[in-house]
């Protein structure tokens, strides 16, 4: 199931520094790499802020992760 907005209203831009981008960039390299070494124990959500292993992250579990 592909999530989305409901309308095209709903579709909103946000201004980013180029050091936001920088670093989300960093992140999806990172990201990439967890998921290669993860192999087939990786579950692919297509999320900014997840586990090693692809999962999401909750408010709970978020203090323990080492981002």
């Amino acid at each position: 199931m592909e999530q989305g907005t409901k309308s095209l209203s709903g579709i909103r831009s946000i201004d980013m520094t180029d050091g936001v981008i920088e670093v989300l960039k960093k992140h999806k390299e990172r990201i990439s790499k967890e998921k290669e070494l993860a192999g087939e124990m990786y579950m692919d959500n297509d999320l900014v802020c997840c586990t090693n292993i692809g999962k999401p992250v909750f408010q709970n579990t978020l203090s323990r992760l080492k981002i």
